[in-house]
């Protein structure tokens, strides 16, 4: 985990981690808590209020964690010649483009709240972690 996290203080989790998240591979599973650790981050900011803006800094954790993370997925699938690699790195280049736009928004004024950000987090995590990413640990395994 050493990767920035910019988690309120005396706040509850709402997206617990259950043991079957995890794929099977330490360091991917061990980042995947992280990346619910910035779902919960999202779901705590929007209790406190449903209209309150991305920050630049949750945007700029988010932009290092898919460096971080899917470079080493990658990696690891590329060393064992996952054969949906290519489909596989579209998925992350669209999230890593959702974040940008998200960046690029904020930029311009626009911002978005942290609840349709929320919503694009957990989508993410409920589709491509427990889906795509239980693939690669299937095939690796």
């Amino acid at each position: 985990r050493d990767l920035p996290l910019t988690v309120q203080e005396g706040t509850m989790d709402h997206f617990v981690w259950k043991d079957s998240f995890n794929i099977g591979i330490g360091e991917i599973d061990e980042q995947h808590k992280l990346f619910l650790d910035y779902v919960n981050e999202c779901y705590n900011s929007s209790c406190r209020d449903s209209q309150r803006q991305v920050t630049d800094a949750t945007i700029y954790d988010l932009k290092v964690y898919a460096a971080t993370h899917f470079r080493f997925e990658e990696g690891l699938m590329k060393e064992k010649s996952y054969p949906a690699l290519e489909e596989h790195i579209k998925q992350h280049l669209y999230f890593e483009s959702q974040i940008t736009e998200l960046e690029n928004a904020n930029a311009r004024g626009s911002n978005r709240t942290v609840e349709s950000l929320l919503v694009f987090l957990r989508d993410w995590f409920l589709k491509h972690i427990l889906e795509h990413d239980k693939k690669i640990a299937a095939f690796l395994n």
